[in-house]
């Protein structure tokens, strides 16, 4: 059966390697005149109009549109959408700036005197014709104004030679002869927003950018100096955002003010201080607007360039920079006392290796249970670091002084003076020598009264005549401030002051308090309990170090009172490890008083070794897996880690099960691949469903018995429409699999999109797809396309991969993605390449390629290595079959030697058996082979997408060859670091998108 009119067919390439071409019907229903794609609907014989009268309505249509809209057609030329008949007749600033715009005349229209007066009233008596034309200066309608043009775009990004203000601002000359003045009007009014006078001129490799208040001085300077200058309208109030925007987009600011408006210069400088901006100030322009210092004869460019130069850079007081702050960086780490602190312990050398040192300007609580002892421990470590000349001052709001300096003294002497000992120094000898060291004590008689501001005033007291560097507290809780806390703010306050204290005065202060939480007997969880544990989440919250001592019992006996004390270290924020275990050990000499550390081993406990075993078992198989799986992509490989990982997941899923199940029944390794790729190709629709905004609608539809999915975006506006034929190699996939691409097409396109679900091989051979593809499309043409408003002859044919290869065969005018096109040689560069780069992946290899074409054919598919070899084409038939894929016609950067041989030529016929006879009975069938197809000459243009990392690159290249050879208009798009199937999974490898938005803008640039 015969079509009297054709649809108009776009060829363009699946995902990435497939021509993209469009071609005459080789059909016996092709029609016999061609059909242009842009062709009029008056040949269609849907339409009952005759042609007459419908050029008549075009002409009709065509006077009344140049009619309507004649003073919008400049702005269309410089890239602007003109605006609708409502907007036109409108008052609006844009409209009103335009119009003003468009009725402007060149400043040499103007009469002389009138221009040479406005010049003296502006100051632009030294402003050349050439500067006034860079920046668009243009006169009033009637001659008796200037108009300073304001933009918000540069002429760079826009890509036009003229833009269009946003903006004016016009002087004109008032009419008393007497007394002649300026009028000056802005449109739209100050308070709009309309961008600056000469933006157009800036460009992004401008280094410097000078920012004035006035027209005349941004004039002045860009003569001057040669740089871009721009004039900011002022107004009151702070600077508008959109236009600090902009200058935040430029690389280096100048600020010029005039004399008397530098405080608003000042005050956009600070709004700039995310910028390299600098300010002029006025004993630097000496008191000189630009425009007065260029009107200085002989000297006017010299100054104004010295004045540039001497700008100076704003900086916010609040604000440093990393070279500001250097020294301080550099004195943290390697100043005096700032990490390894002023001195180390001796007496517990333990604590070096995790407090580091003793550092200035920190707070240390010394935490513990009801006698545990906490305050001795608390005065062997304030001797220990007074021994080191520390200046140290005890203050004791609960130890009385007398108890406090005998425990130090035995502490420091080491012997128990209260036993009889011949053999021990006296008493006086050890006293005079602890008196030596820089220790003092403040004594306060009042328990519980003592205020945080009283230990101030001591500490200010002696550091007229002696500087304290360590405060001790020997109870922190027996401060007023403490006794009057209602709550934990107020305990934070007391924690926070401690700290800022020795932050101020550049001391460290050591205190100790009880913590009840950490005694070893069973508490209820009563309210002083809660209390409790409130005050220690506020003392770890400020202090810089948290020492705390843990008692152990030693027997279950209640009565029994032998325990272990062990030191555990709950913070420190400059130091090494923390010890939260029992493993720093304190062992006390009741004789001398004194504590010694015991660092113990970090055993592990018993029976942990077994549990290791498991994750080492676990890691060494994790390791053989990941070693035997790893394989690695080309470096130049589009987004080649997160390929890797989805490759590798693919491999697994359904290759290496699919090779398992080959060894049982070929027809197990179809039904698990189709089985896990469509499942893979649902979830990767239904995420991009969940995730984005769908504004498509689907239908499902019978197309002469063959089903068919539609799919209509929420704003169509066009006639035309997409027909798409999926891929797969004739065997894999359907409909389903490509929702995500057809309904994305549809949303860039905001075209109507079919996808056509054909029978698959190899329930349905060879050539039960193309007749289901051929069936479908001429019922679509006939009927089906009413029901959508759509213009039969305005419709494109996309197909990719397969789809492509059905594509080529059902019309010649066709959308090819990366398609099948030739059954003949499987040696070309790009097969040899994805032999030797990426043959044992999960991506479209030459085997599953061949493999899936046998299925299709209705062929055994242990005929594949002989495909492979190009045993199937015989010496006679090679000469004639290769003339189309010729190696040498590829470009040179295909031939990479590093994979690529040219094949020797075939001598003899290796396979004669008769299986390899029914091969070789599709060599010369154009449903298999489209490539060898002899007239293409009627096709029309076409574009082909091709990828580096595809077995399929050279086919599409080879196609884009013969389309040109034909006289064919074809474009050719290669994406070098792209692959096979990419836009399946677009969402995850941005250069798939990419794809898809070439593709939907050649259909829209075509079908428009």
């Amino acid at each position: 059966m015969h079509v009297k009119n054709r649809a108009a067919y776009l060829p363009v390439n699946h995902f990435v390697n497939k021509p993209f071409a469009m071609a005459k019907h080789d059909r016996p229903w092709k029609c016999a005149k061609r059909s242009v794609i842009f062709s009029s609907t008056a040949n269609s014989p849907y339409n009952n109009e005759s042609f007459s009268e419908k050029i008549n309505k075009v002409r009709v249509s065509l006077v009344q549109a140049c009619i309507a809209n004649i003073n919008k057609v400049d702005t269309m030329m410089n890239g602007y959408s003109g605006s609708s008949d409502e907007e036109a007749a409108s008052d609006s600033p844009k409209t009103v700036v335009h119009t003003v715009w468009n009725q402007s005349i060149p400043i040499n229209q103007m009469s002389l005197p009138k221009l040479t007066r406005l010049r003296q009233l502006l100051s632009l008596r030294h402003i050349q014709d050439s500067t006034f034309a860079k920046y668009n200066v243009r006169a009033t309608a009637n001659g008796d104004g200037l108009i300073f043009p304001r933009y918000t775009d540069r002429v760079e990004r826009v890509g036009v030679r003229q833009l269009k203000p946003s903006g004016l601002k016009i002087f004109r000359l008032t009419e008393n002869r007497n007394q002649p003045g300026i009028i000056e009007e802005t449109i739209p009014d100050s308070s709009t927003y309309v961008g600056f006078f000469g933006y157009h001129l800036v460009k992004s490799v401008d280094v410097e950018t000078v920012l004035l208040f006035n027209e005349a001085d941004a004039l002045s300077v860009h003569q001057a100096a040669g740089k871009v200058a721009l004039a900011v309208h002022d107004q009151y109030g702070p600077f508008q955002n959109q236009l600090l925007s902009l200058l935040t987009e430029l690389i280096h600011v100048i600020i010029w003010p005039p004399p008397e408006k530098y405080n608003r210069g000042k005050l956009l400088a600070k709004s700039l201080t995310s910028t390299n901006c600098h300010l002029i100030s006025p004993a630097s322009c000496k008191n000189m607007r630009a425009a007065d210092a260029l009107a200085l004869p002989g000297k006017g460019r010299q100054l104004i360039t010295g004045v540039i130069k001497a700008c100076e850079r704003v900086e916010e007081k609040s604000l440093s920079t990393f070279d500001k702050l250097k020294e301080l960086t550099k004195e943290y780490y390697y100043g005096y006392g700032s990490v390894s602190g002023i001195c180390k312990w001796s007496r517990f050398s333990a604590l070096n290796n995790y407090l580091k040192g003793f550092r200035l300007g920190e707070l240390t609580l010394i935490g513990g249970g009801s006698a545990c002892g906490k305050k001795t421990f608390l005065a062997e470590y304030a001797l220990d670091i007074c021994c080191q000349n520390v200046p140290t001052l005890w203050c004791c709001l609960e130890l009385p002084v007398g108890r406090l300096t005998a425990t130090l003294v035995e502490q420091f002497s080491k012997d128990a003076f209260f036993e009889e000992n011949t053999n021990q120094r006296s008493f006086d000898y050890w006293y005079e020598e602890i008196s030596r060291l820089p220790m003092y004590f403040a004594k306060f008689d009042k328990v519980g009264f003592t205020k945080l501001k009283d230990i101030v005033e001591v500490i200010d007291r002696l550091a007229a005549s002696k500087e304290v560097q360590h405060i001790v507290i020997d109870d922190v809780t027996a401060l007023q401030e403490w006794t009057l806390a209602k709550n934990g703010y107020d305990l934070n306050l007391i924690f926070s002051d401690l700290r800022r204290l020795a932050q101020n005065r550049n001391c460290h202060i050591t205190g100790s308090m009880l913590l009840s939480k950490f005694q070893n007997s069973k508490e209820n969880n009563n309210a002083d309990t809660l209390q409790q544990n409130a005050v220690n989440m506020q003392a770890m919250k400020e202090a810089d170090n948290v020492l705390v001592i843990c008692t152990k019992k030693l027997a279950q006996d209640i009565t029994d009172v032998e325990h272990e004390n062990f030191l555990q270290i709950w913070k420190t924020r400059r130091g090494g490890d923390l010890v939260l275990s029992n493993y720093i050990e304190m062992n006390f000499n009741r004789m001398t008083k004194c504590y010694t550390l015991t660092v113990g081993d970090r055993a592990l406990p018993e029976g942990t070794w077994r549990l290791c075993i498991l994750p080492l078992v676990l890691v060494a198989v994790i390791s053989i897996v990941v070693n035997q799986l790893y394989v690695p992509l080309p470096d130049r490989f589009a987004e080649r880690e997160k390929m890797q990982v989805i490759e590798t997941v693919a491999r697994v899923l359904y290759m290496y099960p699919g090779k398992w199940l080959e060894l049982f029944s070929t027809k197990w390794q179809l039904c698990w691949t189709r089985l896990v790729l469509n499942s893979l190709a649902w979830l990767c629709s239904y995420a991009y469903r969940s995730t984005e905004p769908q504004n498509v609608h689907i239908h499902t539809i019978m197309l002469d018995d063959v089903a068919a999915r539609v799919y209509i975006p929420d704003k169509v506006d066009t006639d035309a429409a997409i027909v798409y034929i999926h891929g797969g190699g004739f065997v894999l996939l359907n409909v389903d699999s490509y929702d995500l691409i057809t309904r994305h097409l549809a949303k860039l396109t905001n075209m109507i999109t079919v996808s056509i679900e054909y029978r698959l091989a190899p329930e349905h051979k060879f050539p039960a797809a193309i007749d289901d593809c051929e069936r479908a499309i001429v019922y679509f043409l006939r009927h089906a396309h009413k029901l959508y408003s759509i213009n039969s002859d305005k419709v494109v044919l996309v197909g990719d991969s397969a789809g492509g290869n059905l594509a080529a065969v059902v019309t010649q005018r066709l959308l090819l993605i990366y398609p099948v096109v030739q059954f003949v040689d499987f040696m070309t560069p790009s097969y040899q390449m994805a032999y030797r780069l990426y043959g044992r992946t999960a991506l479209p290899d030459p085997e599953s390629i061949v493999r899936w074409m046998l299925v299709y054919l209705g062929l055994d598919v242990e005929h594949v290595p002989k495909v492979l070899r190009s045993d199937h084409v015989d010496p006679i038939r090679q000469l004639q079959l290769l003339q189309a894929v010729q190696h040498d016609q590829l470009p040179p950067e295909f031939l990479d030697p590093s994979y690529y041989k040219k094949p020797p030529p075939k001598l003899n016929n290796t396979e004669s058996s008769e299986a390899m006879h029914q091969v070789q009975s599709y060599l010369l069938d154009w449903q298999v082979s489209p490539l060898l197809q002899q007239d293409m000459s009627d096709l029309p243009k076409a574009l082909v997408l091709t990828c580096e990392f595809d077995p399929l690159r050279d086919e599409g290249y080879f196609y884009v060859h013969r389309l040109r050879q034909a006289g064919v208009n074809a474009s050719w798009i290669h994406y070098n670091t792209g692959f096979h199937a990419m836009l399946n999974i677009h969402n995850e490898v941005p250069l798939g998108r990419q794809a898809i938005q070439d593709v939907a803008t050649f259909i829209r640039h075509n079908l428009s």
